[in-house]
């Protein structure tokens, strides 16, 4: 199948299924013709995903992002305990980010001009340009408005930036925010560069491990 080579043995992907409420991220231990697989996350288990049920793996090149729409065909019942996808289809999107951003989970606070309130948030994903974040409040936010951002990145470690709106997304309870980092200072651009250092050398650790 077309574009099958970017899900190959060693990839990273993002797993998308209706019954979880956020996206898995895996690495892929086994790719030939029309099928793939990897070990069974333990969401899976969790929130009851069952052989049968569809779901989109989304990976990303250089120039481009793929996401592969299947049908779980199998889950092994014993170790190393791997699902397995009958791929579909997959599908090529024009990548519009200027870098490459690494899922996380950061507790954040949210400041809107002329404002003292501050809104709690999650960063879930983040890059050198850019950074996803959702949160619960309901206020009035449109693309290209301003934010500014505080994330907690370690035990002592606070990243500040401020950001613009590039993307809203409602997510049922809560939103989606797409934002382009656009104004962070030395000191925050020196934490923010560490950061995606960390995460660069944490991913690669875990792609190693899990081909073990």
């Amino acid at each position: 199948m077309e574009n099958m080579e970017y899900f190959k043995r060693g990839a990273v992907i993002s797993i998308s299924h209706a019954m979880v409420c956020e996206p898995i991220l895996t690495v892929i231990q086994k790719s030939e013709e029309n099928n793939l697989s990897f070990k069974v996350p333990i969401e899976f288990l969790r929130s009851n995903v069952f052989k049968g049920d569809t779901v989109n793996c989304q990976v990303f090149g250089d120039e481009y992002e793929f996401v592969l729409k299947g049908m779980i065909s199998d889950i092994d019942l014993q170790y190393p305990n791997y699902a397995h996808i009958c791929v579909d289809k997959i599908d090529r999107y024009k990548n519009k980010r200027e870098n490459r951003r690494y899922m996380v989970n950061l507790l954040a606070n949210i400041s809107l001009p002329n404002s003292d309130q501050k809104i709690y948030a999650i960063v879930k994903n983040i890059g050198l340009k850019g950074a996803g974040v959702v949160f619960k409040e309901k206020v009035e936010l449109n693309i290209n408005d301003k934010i500014y951002i505080t994330a907690q990145v370690s035990e002592k470690d606070y990243l500040t930036f401020t950001a613009n709106i590039i993307r809203i997304e409602p997510r049922g309870l809560y939103s989606e925010y797409g934002l382009r980092i656009n104004d962070v200072d030395d000191i925050n651009k020196d934490l923010l560069d560490k950061l995606i250092y960390q995460l660069e050398k944490d991913e690669a650790i875990y792609v190693k491990d899990s081909l073990k």
